[in-house]
């Protein structure tokens, strides 16, 4: 492989978007819906005397500094009084603090901002036909309490849908409303939509979902351009749909939906097994299975080079690959305790499988039918030597004496391939830590002390976009080569980050502020709109 080209960084930082995530809304898939607890789908006399006009169109401008000119790695903690191996232990520490070695290849090819009036509710993005990017997002309407803080604003419990479509020439458009809007009040919303991306046949297609009074689940579809989109007749989906189905296209255009029916609350709880509609857009049928995750959010789907559905999901006591038609054929499973934090990806390379998965809070990749360990996403360092000494009179117990620890704290992963090449991007927060050791004595006459690490100090120094490829081995984990980390912001709280894989091998990545619930995105009404930064990753960039 050839060496590739090192970037020089600069020393400014420039933070992207900052928003602080609510717990247990943030989900990895086709398309983000905002959650909420709330059932309050009332309306005031004044949206049913005279309903408020669609907000006004989006807007799109190119970043006028684009996310690798401006990033830089963060700079390392001053190392202090590190440990050189004498206080009772026996390995050597490891210097200096630098960051993980990256490559520093610059695979940003695209940067687009889109600025819309009103904060968004749902967004869904795309490969669209010639090479271009869609991005659909409903924006919610003025809800009651934003009318009660302001007479003069007209409450407005819809959300008003926007399709941007950014060509590969740099050329956008924005269409106002291509689907109608649908009641947004409440968790239990009244629509919503996912997109099927663009392939060798045919563009771009939206599914738009609607939940009828007696609860009822319909899909309609339709090509997104033009707009408005013409609609194909309601197909009946069994039970009510997850907030964010999953989407897939196989190698010959077919598009497949996968979702959970859910029940409630809590809401996420499963409320039937997992049901797959294949034959999108045109021929669309319901396929039955026996599977039934743990979650209704939280699983992985995918369709195999043969054109097979794929999914992969967590039962309660292992992680299962299922594929088949009916998902009866069990590729893979591993017993592996559930994490509150649930995180699942799974692609195709070669005919094999990859997965990704979270387990004791570290992100893992790994070939399943080969006997390997997982390789963990991210790095981490050590200056310290030993974790804990235990002896007679601990003196050598290097109270007085200091060493740092430091890793990447994976959130959002994704797999994608170009090829049979097989890559993943994530969003890491370089967390850096001060140890220092402690003395204990034991509370037993003549028994001795304990010298362990107690944390002194926490730092966060950033937040990074990085782009690894994953190179699967049949002897041992897979092997794991680094090829960019661009850092986006200070802290935890921070932009969102969306990551949607794209057929020709790229990667395209939204920053932004998660989507906000009805009841409460326009309670400070006009200064709360949204902006949202796309960019996208090319892997053909790579050598």
């Amino acid at each position: 492989m050839a060496t590739p080209r090192r970037l020089p960084f600069a020393r400014l930082r420039v933070p992207v978007f900052t928003v602080a995530v609510g717990a247990g809304c943030a989900l990895l898939t086709v398309s983000a819906v905002a959650c909420d607890d709330g059932d309050d789908d009332r309306r005031t006399e004044s949206w049913d005397a005279a309903p408020p006009p669609p907000p006004g169109a989006c807007s799109t401008t190119r970043t006028a500094t684009p996310l690798c000119v401006t990033s830089s790695r963060p700079e390392p903690l001053d190392a202090g009084e590190l440990l050189d191996g004498d206080g009772g232990g026996d390995a050597s520490p490891q210097v200096p603090l630098e960051p993980p070695e990256s490559a520093n290849l610059c695979l940003i090819s695209d940067d687009v901002t889109v600025t819309c009036a009103l904060q968004a509710s749902a967004i869904a993005v795309a490969g669209g036909a010639n090479d271009a990017t869609d991005i659909v997002l409903a924006q919610v309407g003025l809800g009651r309490h934003a009318s009660s803080t302001d007479p003069s604003l007209v409450a407005d419990d819809r959300a008003h849908v926007q399709h941007v479509r950014v060509g590969a020439d740099g050329v956008t458009t924005v269409s106002v409303e291509p689907i109608p809007p649908y009641p947004a009040a409440g968790i239990v919303q009244g629509g919503s939509f996912a997109l099927l991306p663009a392939s060798d046949a045919r563009d771009t297609h939206i599914l738009a979902f609607t939940k009828n009074g007696d609860g009822a689940q319909t899909v309609q579809s339709g090509a997104l351009v033009p707009s408005p989109v013409a609609l194909g007749a309601p197909f009946a989906v069994p039970g009510a749909v997850a907030w964010e189905p999953r989407v897939a296209t196989g190698p010959g255009g077919e598009g497949v939906l996968f979702a959970v029916p859910r029940g409630g609350p809590p809401y996420h709880t499963p409320a039937g097994p997992l049901v797959v509609v294949r034959g999108l857009p045109d021929a669309p049928r319901v396929v039955a299975t026996s599977v039934t995750p743990a979650s209704a959010t939280r699983f992985a789907a995918t369709v195999t080079p043969a054109g097979v559905p794929a999914v992969l999901f967590h039962d309660g006591a292992a992680l299962r690959l299922r594929e088949g038609d009916d998902l009866a054929n069990e590729r893979w499973s591993e017993p592996l305790e559930r994490e509150q934090d649930e995180l699942y990806d799974v692609v195709y390379a070669g005919g094999e499988p990859v997965v990704l998965y979270r387990s004791s809070s570290v992100v893992g990749v790994r070939a399943p039918g080969v006997e390997n360990a997982a390789w963990a996403l991210g790095e981490s360092f050590s200056t310290c030597p030993r974790n804990t000494y235990v002896g007679v009179t601990c003196d050598e117990c290097p109270v007085d004496r200091s060493c740092h620890v430091g890793r990447d704290i994976v959130t959002q992963a994704k797999l994608f391939t170009r090829g049979e090449r097989v890559f993943a991007a994530f969003v890491a927060t370089d967390q850096r830590q001060r140890m220092g050791y402690a003395r204990t004595t034991l509370p037993i006459v003549n028994a001795g002390c304990v010298c362990s690490l107690e944390r002194r100090e926490l730092q966060v120094v950033g937040r990074s976009l990085v782009v690894v490829e994953v190179t699967p081995s049949t002897h041992r984990s897979p092997f794991v080569t680094e090829w960019m980390r661009a850092p986006l912001a200070e802290t935890f709280a921070t932009a969102y980050a969306w990551l949607f894989p794209r057929r020709d091998g790229d990667l395209d990545v939204v920053l932004g502020r998660f989507p906000a619930t009805h009841e409460t995105a326009l309670a400070r009404y006009p200064e709360a709109g949204s902006s949202y930064r796309v960019v996208r990753v090319a892997t053909g960039l790579i050598p």
